[in-house]
């Protein structure tokens, strides 16, 4: 039987609004100095693992039915005998809404890691790589060079990459929405590193707009709505 890993906690940056009561947060960004960096769109959705098997995981190794989940199950039927042995794939899985309620999406699953045999995270060019051999997506790259704080910091528009849905008036049904577009961003090195190093290697940045809690019920708890993708719209 497959051993599964929990993926990662990711810390905050030292100016994230991140107002989470168990975020843990970097004091600078020295381990981020001189090297080449991705910072990719942070999306709304759940850390979700697969393995060559079909195995199919959130972060906390939970596996509760839920129709976002059977979801992800079925996609990963599609494609997981094609992952390299001893590999298995990190992303975010974004088929129901959480707190940003996405439309035009060109699927409900991006990929932001690749793990090998010998647990560690792939370079992002060797990530790509296989994403593009298995016909997956990447999660949106908003830069890619030499760490530039200052550069970096204003990247952040409080846009995303994808539409969303602005009010409820398309949704009068959501009486518990609060429009938000973006959730924030994440910075990773683009080498490999083991996965015991992560905390050293990868970190968050969330906006101060986005809260996990906007919505008055937990989305594990509610009715779930989809996310709407493009050829949907």
């Amino acid at each position: 039987m497959i051993e599964k890993i929990k993926y990662p906690r990711t810390f905050n940056l030292f100016w994230s609004k991140s107002e989470s009561s168990d975020d843990v947060w970097w004091k600078d960004c020295s381990l981020f100095e001189g090297k080449e960096v991705v910072v990719s769109e942070k999306l709304d959705g759940e850390c979700t693992s697969i393995y060559p098997d079909g195995t199919v995981h959130a972060r906390s190794l939970d596996t509760s039915p839920h129709p976002s989940r059977n979801w992800i199950k079925k996609f990963a039927s599609e494609f997981c005998y094609k992952i390299p042995s001893g590999h298995r794939i990190c992303g975010e899985n974004v088929f129901a809404w959480h707190s940003i309620f996405y439309k035009g999406l060109p699927t409900y699953f991006f990929t932001y890691g690749i793990y090998n045999e010998d647990n560690k995270c792939l370079s992002w060019d060797d990530t790509e790589l296989i994403c593009e051999e298995l016909g997956l997506y990447t999660v949106p790259i908003l830069y890619r060079g030499i760490w530039d704080q200052k550069k970096i910091q204003n990247l952040w528009k409080g846009k995303g990459t994808f539409p969303t849905f602005g009010t409820n008036v398309e949704y009068p049904e959501l009486d518990d929405f609060h429009p938000c577009e973006a959730e924030g961003y994440v910075i990773r090195l683009t080498e490999e590193f083991a996965h015991q190093n992560f905390k050293n290697c990868c970190a968050k940045y969330v906006g101060p707009k986005f809260k996990s809690s906007m919505r008055k019920s937990h989305w594990m708890s509610s009715i779930p709505i989809p996310n709407l993708l493009k050829s949907h719209e």
